[in-house]
């Protein structure tokens, strides 16, 4: 009787007419020795019931082992519970999760027994107080482990999933975490044009000297310089970047940060340039130099430009 009482009300919402509302799904920081995930959710409406699969990539369910614990379905004292790859929450005295105010809020901690290299959510099903089924999107394969480079607990591409952070560049580095930023991502040789840079190394550095440089080669394994190794291969178009410093197609490639530890460059090309450099890719990255010691202090991320027709 019990089986048939928890899944009886989730039949109902799967054929219920549909809520306007919509609701996000994502899992974050997943904890592979303590056996947890955490569920987040971002709701505009409240949430009365939820029920969802939680699989590999692959199709086969993760084991869930037990009852959910905190966040805003513990909350709302919710029973939250996880077999063999199904979660189901609800409420015995119909509370209600409110609104998480556009923003992703931790909805429960799962517990999970296994190693698996990836973690989906699929089959989601939400329900609004008045028992409509409330639209939701759910985030990609969540691959193991994570890559947290703001070291808020939640995966970067699940970040860019909720808009809590950008990834303009789609490069796979959340924006705040990149020390060089350039845009646009590709330029036409045909018409020629500009990519922009932006550097910030971090007020720890402000006032030193910056260098930018560029690489047709790639960027690993790299060139060292001093003990960091600055993420471009050596090739002539190095060496061209360092011949030709604040000059021809680069504007302010060397000079100084500021006092926020900041910095802006371009590159300028002309329409016309050599057609077979279509389809290359240049990458751009800086190191930055302290004044006293004149040593090498910070390298930044490479930023990629692909030159098009």
């Amino acid at each position: 009787m019990k089986q048939i009482f928890f899944w009886l009300p989730f039949a109902f919402l799967i054929i219920a007419p549909v809520s306007v509302a919509q609701v996000e799904l994502s899992v974050g920081n997943v904890d592979v020795s303590a056996g947890t995930m955490d569920i987040y959710m971002t709701n505009d409406v409240p949430v009365a019931g939820f029920q969802f699969n939680v699989k590999d990539l692959s199709g086969v369910p993760i084991n869930m082992t037990g009852f959910g614990f905190g966040g805003t379905a513990g909350t709302a004292n919710f029973y939250v519970e996880g077999v063999a790859g199904i979660v189901l929450g609800f409420s015995f005295v119909l509370n209600t999760i409110p609104p998480s105010g556009g923003v992703p809020v931790l909805l429960t901690h799962l517990p999970f027994t296994g190693n698996p290299q990836d973690v989906c959510l699929s089959s989601c099903v939400i329900s609004d107080p008045v028992g409509l089924s409330i639209p939701v999107v759910a985030a990609g394969c969540l691959s193991l482990p994570i890559t947290d480079c703001n070291a808020n607990g939640i995966d970067d591409g699940v970040d860019v999933f909720h808009g809590v952070s950008t990834d303009l560049n789609g490069d796979g580095i959340l924006d705040e975490c990149q020390e060089l930023k350039a845009t646009p991502a590709s330029i036409s040789l045909s018409t020629g044009g500009v990519q922009n840079f932006e550097l910030d190394a971090g007020v720890g550095h402000a006032g030193e000297l910056y260098l930018l440089l560029g690489s047709l080669s790639g960027t690993v394994p790299g060139t060292p310089i001093g003990s960091l190794t600055l993420p471009l291969n050596y090739d002539w178009y190095m060496a061209f970047c360092i011949q030709s410093v604040n000059a021809g197609p680069f504007n302010s490639t060397y000079a100084l940060l500021d006092g926020l530890g900041r910095g802006s460059a371009s590159l300028t090309l002309p329409p016309l340039l050599a057609p077979t450099l279509v389809g290359m890719t240049v990458h751009h990255a800086y190191l930055t130099i302290e004044l006293l010691s004149f040593s090498e202090s910070v390298v930044s991320n490479p930023a990629a430009l692909l030159l098009t027709l």
